[in-house]
């Protein structure tokens, strides 16, 4: 007799275990069909976030305008133009050179004053490169490279010679006013 009641014990144990098996399998079953809300519900907002962001540059790219790197030293060597915006108004007179300007080219015996002025030198890793400016740009240059149809030629603490034509020129930092 109590054969049998271990055989009916191991028995229901054994039923017990299986159904508490396939209860749970149905369970896990009915949690893979449905679709996790909240990820929908974040996607459907990135989505709407990304529709309303605005790349800046992007209406210059696909205009088929080229983009630069401005913190390149290439656009500088290259003596990138500066392009101002036109005026749209047609009644603007043209603009003439002054008086004082006309009788300063009549005089051609007074050197003219040269284009390019050294702004500063800056030393760094064993190499100096000079700010130069030539019209309204500053350039940065080492020796050897052009700014401006003029080559630097050297670098010193407080001078930097550069040459263009067989003319040599040589800048000076007290010429600056830089201390």
């Amino acid at each position: 007799m109590e054969l049998e009641r271990k055989m009916k014990r191991k028995l229901l144990a054994g039923v017990g275990i299986f159904i508490l098996l396939a209860l749970a399998g149905t369970w896990y079953a009915d949690e893979a069909e449905k679709s996790p809300l909240v990820l929908q519900a974040k996607q459907e907002s990135a989505e709407k976030q990304t529709g309303t962001t605005e790349v800046i540059g992007l209406q210059q790219a696909i205009a088929g305008s080229e983009l630069r790197n401005p913190f390149s030293f290439v656009h500088e060597r290259e003596g990138e133009p500066v392009q101002g915006m036109l005026p749209d108004s047609k009644n603007e007179l043209p603009s003439t050179a002054p008086p004082a300007a006309v009788a300063v080219e009549k005089q051609g015996n007074i050197p003219a004053a040269p284009a390019i002025s050294l702004c500063g030198i800056v030393e760094g890793n064993g190499q100096r490169l000079a700010l130069l400016r030539v019209g309204n740009n500053t350039v940065t240059a080492a020796v050897g490279e052009w700014a401006d149809g003029w080559q630097v030629t050297g670098i010193g603490t407080a001078t930097v010679t550069v040459e263009r034509s067989g003319q040599v020129l040589s800048l000076n930092m007290s010429e600056t006013g830089a201390k």
